[in-house]
C-alpha cells in the first residue's frame, strides 16, 4: 500500500508542476485531477492507520 501511496503522491507532485506553468484554460482540470489524487491519498493514508496489515 505504501508503494501505491508513494506513487500517488509522485504523480500529483508531477500534476503540480505542469500547473505551474499550464496555460489558464487547463487550470480547472489540473486543479480538479490534483485535488482528487489529493483525496485519494488521505483516504488511502487512513485505510493504513486502521488496519496495519494493509501497509505491505
Amino acid at each position: 500500500m505504501n508503494k501505491l501511496i508513494e506513487a500517488l503522491e509522485a504523480e500529483r507532485s508531477r500534476l503540480l508542476n505542469i500547473y505551474r506553468d499550464a496555460p489558464e484554460e487547463d487550470l480547472d482540470q489540473l486543479d480538479a485531477k490534483i485535488t482528487r489524487l489529493g483525496q485519494e491519498i488521505k483516504l488511502l493514508k487512513k485505510q493504513c492507520e486502521k488496519s496495519p496489515e494493509r501497509r505491505l
